[in-house]
């Protein structure tokens, strides 16, 4: 049963990270199956705070931040938040920052290549890095 969700929540977000570097949008029910099968995964194995805390951290204070500006997007942080649910929010916090570093560490070296800057970038490529890097390795 555990291998299901894990399968219910690698397998949507691979289609979220397709989606936001093909339209720049990460559809809301794919969003929905992560937080479901998430909120479910954490009734049966872990506690209520993990999955609170993992839906809150860091993703209430980027929404804060999205207020005072434009970045991030409204769908990494729908999507993190889902994603916390899986991995609490100590390990999401970990996912925030190294997604971060990955998205950076690319735009520096797509700098570099063809001496153009980007407008814009996906974020949901880089948070499926960091969570595959994280939850397996962790």
């Amino acid at each position: 049963m555990k291998h299901l969700f894990i399968l219910l929540f690698f397998i949507p977000l691979c289609i979220c990270s397709i989606y936001d570097i093909k339209k720049r949008i990460i559809p809301n029910y794919l969003v929905a199956i992560i937080l479901l099968t998430g909120i479910i995964n954490s009734i049966m194995y872990h506690s209520h705070s993990h999955l609170i805390l993992g839906a809150l951290f860091p993703s209430f204070p980027l929404l804060i931040l999205r207020f005072k500006s434009k970045y991030p997007g409204f769908g990494d942080i729908k999507l993190l938040s889902a994603v916390g649910t899986w991995l609490g929010w100590t390990l999401n916090f970990y996912v925030f920052i190294l997604a971060c570093i990955l998205s950076l560490a690319f735009v520096f070296i797509y700098k570099l290549i063809t001496n153009k800057q980007l407008k814009s970038v996906a974020f949901a490529p880089f948070i499926l890095m960091a969570v595959v890097s994280l939850y397996f390795f962790y």
